[in-house]
């Protein structure tokens, strides 16, 4: 809850069943609170089970209906939308303790951020991913992101947001990369 709401709409919420809405996600024209299934109608969702109407965005920004038909904004093979970069090992990866990457000085790891998430947690140190749209930002396939590997890349990490909303743009940019022999497609990603 924002600063606003806990002033002045706390303790009715407190008394209700369920989580409050979370103004954080309607700041970034996100939904306040993950769609609830529809026993009638609506648009079910592959990624998350829950169905939506007309026009409604999905809670994780990347998925509409359009004309009674799923959208998909990104998170597909051809549309990812995310930030990378070149992390130099050893790094801060967080899978260091069983990642082999952080014995491989002079290699780095190519670091996906995600521009979705499926939570709305309110101390995510990732947060920036909501500046980001599939509208007006830009995207890149799979294909794309798998060239920006090169002889250095030892390894790839897939973070977020979170990556499970488009986990079909990771899954496609591994085949990829694992299809170029690129010597970070056999190894372990945190």
């Amino acid at each position: 809850m924002c600063g606003e709401c806990l002033r002045t709409r706390f303790f009715r919420w407190a008394a209700t069943p369920g989580s409050p809405p979370h103004c954080s996600q309607l700041e970034f024209g996100l939904p306040a609170q993950p769609p609830r299934p529809r026993a009638v109608s609506g648009v079910p969702c592959a990624a998350t089970s829950v169905s939506w109407g007309e026009n409604e965005p999905s809670y994780c920004g990347l998925r509409t209906v359009r004309q009674g038909k799923l959208t998909h904004l990104a998170g597909t093979p051809e549309r990812g939308l995310l930030q990378w970069y070149r992390d130099p090992l050893p790094t801060n990866c967080v899978a260091d303790w069983v990642c082999e990457g952080s014995r491989h000085r002079g290699c780095h790891n190519l670091a996906v951020f995600y521009a979705s998430c499926t939570a709305n947690c309110l101390f995510c140190q990732n947060w920036h991913w909501r500046e980001m749209s599939p509208v007006r930002d830009r995207t890149i396939s799979a294909r794309q992101l798998a060239a920006a590997a090169n002889s250095r890349t030892f390894c790839v990490c897939y973070f977020g947001g979170d990556p499970a909303s488009q986990m079909p743009h990771a899954l496609a940019t591994s085949r990829y990369l694992r299809s170029a022999g690129c010597a970070c497609a056999g190894r372990r990603t945190a």
